[in-house]
């Protein structure tokens, strides 16, 4: 396993797989984007119909929402880098597809029907290249390079849009899908140029949830839950915008901003360094005991700019209010996501994200279909008033009810203080959202044991994550029946252990003992997984201590076998 020297840009750079994942990334990553613009571009022009502008939309996201278990199950059983190759290889063929439809001028259907293809073999790669993070930087350089990793996945956003718009201005839509294609067989052989392995830990016989009763069940937990069903109101709202979007800024662009349909890609990078912007700035307002004002400022801010862009015929102001639009968007999504934390309990809160998670993409693509007549029956300026005015007016009558949410809110997060103090400052959860944070810490069970007790027994199953706030533990390997423990290493407050029976799915490795009086926190295992998965340098940092905790537990396995057992 290749180290994270000193946890420095530099020392991440230095490492030559680590390099192939930033360039793979880059490439896939510009790609999506770039093709994203090129794909309702070369939609609306062969039809000059808003309506088939929706149904590109519509393929286009489902996808997302129908195979994303099936693609963090592939990403879990099977060797990662493979899996990003393999997809990079599909997704190249398909613009190829793609070419080839545009270029003989067939029907646009069949470059719709490819642009769902594309969305279902994309949907394993991003999982799997977070979950190989950690055998290629180690834990020191985790830090460092998931900022860079993510850096790069932001310039993609913002820069894919306008190199799309760019070739599209210069070229024609086939070269564009061409570009892309280029893209995806790039970063499939930067990828592939990785020598390091990861496999996941999903044995054959598992299979994906259900996702239509995870719905039906999250749909259930959403309508009982005090103060959710007037959040999913809000997110609905805000997804329904952004699903209208796609389609009239497309026609948009052309009939007010004078610009060819390639215009689009400039907007949406706007609204994408916009979301950048967003990003820097939501976590900070998410942990706000008070969070409604953030919320709705970033709601108005983002429906609101359909009024905006209806006013202007000017370019300059129209990417101007595009960058507003995107901070809006991002800072709703997180503030919208950790209030539902603080209003649902632990025991419903994954059943409705899950829901919730439908419920946008279902509300994308209903904005899509709806804006398409709209912009048919009264032109595009009309249409933009028409439905920002009925999201906006949706949006402020949630607000009155919103501010009860702020005292609960208020209430909870100075009843939970130690806790999610405590557990911001853990390596592992580094770059999770405010929200996995808060959710663990409402989850999390204090509880105090005497110097002896046994916490953990090695051979156990492995049930939960535990923090130890105060005291001392010692970690023993109770080796072969009749054999006197061995001492591993001591653990002081601040330390962590528990999360290598979860990672891996298999009995404790070792057993915990309290060394004094202790103080702990106990979170649920499948709660503390959640949060990882949230947290891609935390994840990876998980990921090393397994290995290197395999090493003391297993004396007898070199390092590098201990990384095999961990990745088997």
């Amino acid at each position: 396993m290749a180290g994270g020297g000193e946890g420095s840009y530099r020392s991440v750079l230095a490492i030559r797989d680590f390099r192939m994942l930033v360039l793979g990334s880059s490439a896939s990553q510009m790609g999506d984007w770039l093709y994203n613009v090129a794909l309702l571009v070369y939609v609306y022009n062969a039809t000059h119909s808003a309506g088939w502008v929706a149904a590109a939309t519509m393929v286009r996201l489902l996808p997302f929402v129908i195979l994303a278990p099936v693609g963090g199950v592939i990403a879990d059983r099977y060797e990662r880098m493979q899996v990003q190759v393999q997809a990079s290889v599909v997704q190249a063929i398909v613009m190829c597809g793609m070419t080839f439809v545009v270029a003989k001028g067939l029907h646009p259907a069949w470059v719709i029907a490819l642009a769902g293809l594309n969305t279902a073999a994309a949907t394993p790669t991003r999982p799997a290249a977070l979950a190989a993070m950690p055998h290629i930087v180690g834990e020191d350089g985790l830090a460092p390079g998931n900022a860079l990793l993510h850096t790069v996945q932001d310039v993609g956003v913002v820069a894919g849009p306008a190199l799309g718009a760019a070739i599209l201005a210069a070229g024609t839509p086939a070269v564009a899908f061409g570009v892309n294609a280029v893209t995806f067989i790039a970063a499939g052989i930067a990828i592939a140029a990785i020598k390091t392995k990861s496999r996941g830990f999903i044995a054959e016989g598992e299979t994906a949830p259900g996702p239509v009763q995870q719905f039906v069940d999250g749909l259930r937990a959403v309508r009982d839950t005090p103060y959710v069903p007037i959040l999913t109101i809000l997110t609905f709202f805000g997804a329904f915008t952004y699903g209208a979007q796609t389609v009239q800024l497309v026609v948009y662009v052309q009939s007010q901003l004078h610009l060819d349909a390639d215009g689009y890609g400039y907007l949406l990078a706007g609204a994408g360094a916009g979301g950048v912007l967003g990003a820097t700035v939501s976590n900070r307002l998410a942990a706000r005991k008070r969070i409604t004002l953030p919320l709705m400022i970033g709601t108005i801010a983002f429906v609101g700019s359909q009024l905006l862009f209806a006013a202007t015929g000017v370019v300059v102001i129209a990417i101007a209010i595009a960058v507003l639009s995107g901070i809006g968007m991002v800072v709703s999504d997180v503030i919208s996501e950790t209030a539902m934390t603080r209003a649902a309990s632990n025991e419903t809160l994954g059943r409705i994200f899950g829901a919730t998670d439908g419920i946008v993409v279902g509300a994308m693509v209903l904005g899509a279909l709806v804006a398409a007549p709209v912009v048919s029956a009264t032109d595009i300026r009309p249409s933009l008033v028409i439905l920002g005015v009925v999201a906006l007016a949706a949006s402020l009558l949630c607000m009155p009810v919103l501010l009860g949410l702020d005292r609960v809110s208020a209430a909870l997060l100075d009843a939970l203080a130690p806790k999610i103090e405590a557990l911001s400052r853990l390596k592992i959860f580094d770059g999770a959202s405010r929200r996995a944070i808060e959710q663990m810490a409402k989850a999390a069970t204090d509880l105090t044991v005497a110097p002896g007790t046994v916490v953990v027994q090695q051979g156990d199953p492995a049930d939960a994550f535990y923090v130890c706030v105060h005291g001392e533990l010692d970690v023993l390997s109770t080796g072969e029946r009749g054999r006197k423990p061995t001492l591993l290493r001591r653990l002081a407050p601040g330390s962590y252990f528990g999360e290598i029976g979860l990672i891996e799915r298999i009995p404790r490795t070792a057993t915990v003992r309290a060394l004094t009086t202790c103080t702990l926190l106990r979170i649920d295992g499948e709660t503390f997984l959640n949060a990882l998965n949230e947290a891609p340098a935390g994840r990876a940092a998980a990921a090393d201590g397994v290995i290197r905790g395999l090493a003391r537990t297993h004396p007898s396995l070199r390092p590098e076998h201990a990384a095999e057992l961990a990745a088997s």
